[in-house]
């Protein structure tokens, strides 16, 4: 398939349709796209066809559909919700059908060959962000009116995973909340350091739980660890997400052309999102391997006496200790 290959609709008024029962084609595949952005998929499809002249099935979330014909197949490529886009391809009528999925992946890997041309253009508009749209906080994590009046799927999954990586930050800091309850020092028993101890960053009060308690080979843990940094990535996203932060990837530029408007997102690369609303159940379930491999890295670090004990109460429901000269004695 070749970018001259594809025609504008109206260039071939015969082509057989085939149609539903209320007019509309008849979808053989379909797939929606959000590794590029609709802005450039728009400018290069328009500079190709001119504007597009197809009415979108849907009003409220759809602005614009290109119809594209191609040997046996025609395209209807849509925006979506102004950010993301999609290709619905049809068959031509008597044709083989089988082909369909194929077809619209050779069309989008097409698609997106073409566009890198106008990647320059996206990139200035969102350095400069002169008219942007600001994700609010108070509604982002307030999705429980949507799932309750709309019945939303998709905002009942949001609403999940926030709550999942919320859980999974709460016990993990519950673990060192454990470690230095019964491991501080004697030395350190005091109500002043364990104040400030209790207001500590988690990352900080992981780091250096070897010089704070007893039972550990080492004076502190290694931040050069792959454990460590990946539970500094759970820290800084936590943080963003307790304190409600207005981050940068909470901005989206928004860009218009000729009557249309687009939202552009900046990408960022990494396997976490630098937003808590883009959470997926993939990305718990990372988040939940993350905290295990830090678990790991600080038994790894204990003596073998204490990491032994260890292993045992952090998996207790009720954890019975006895104090004897100012030291924590866990009955295990």
């Amino acid at each position: 398939m070749k970018i001259t290959d594809l025609k504008n609709s109206e260039s071939e008024p015969n082509f057989e349709r085939r149609l539903d029962k209320d007019g509309n084609l008849e979808g053989d595949f379909f797939i929606a796209i959000e590794e590029t952005s609709s802005y450039i998929v728009f400018c290069l499809l328009y500079d190709l066809f001119g504007s597009p002249k197809y009415k979108p099935l849907d009003a409220e979330r759809i602005q614009w559909t290109f119809e594209i014909i191609f040997d046996n197949f025609i395209f209807l490529i849509s925006d979506w919700e102004s950010s993301t886009w999609m290709a619905n391809c049809s068959t031509r009528q008597g044709a083989d059908v089988s082909n369909a999925k194929k077809a619209t992946n050779d069309l989008i890997n097409l698609i997106n060959k073409q566009v890198v041309k106008y990647k320059k253009d996206e990139e200035e508009n969102l350095k400069l962000k002169k008219e942007r749209f600001i994700e609010n906080p108070f509604k982002l994590y307030a999705e429980i009116d949507n799932i309750q009046e709309k019945n939303d799927t998709l905002s009942l999954i949001s609403t999940l995973c926030k709550a999942s990586f919320s859980s999974f930050m709460s016990s993990f800091e519950g673990l060192l909340n454990l470690l230095y309850e019964i491991y501080l020092n004697k030395a350190l028993r005091e109500s002043r350091i364990n104040d400030r101890l209790s207001r500590e960053q988690i990352d900080i009060k992981f780091r250096l739980a070897p010089f704070y308690c007893d039972g550990f080979k080492v004076k502190t843990l290694d931040s050069s660890n792959e454990s460590f940094k990946n539970l500094l990535k759970l820290v800084n996203l936590r943080n963003d997400f307790i304190h409600a932060n207005i981050t940068e990837s909470m901005q989206h530029a928004i860009v218009r052309k000729n009557e249309f408007s687009f939202i552009l997102n900046k990408k960022y690369n990494g396997d976490l999102p630098k937003n808590i609303s883009q959470l997926t159940i993939q990305n718990i379930e990372l988040v939940n391997k993350y905290i295990d491999s830090s678990i790991s890295f600080l038994i790894e670090n204990m003596e073998t006496r204490t990491a032994r004990e260890f292993n045992i109460i952090i998996r207790q429901q009720h954890i019975q200790v006895e104090e004897v000269d100012g030291v924590i004695i866990p009955i295990v």
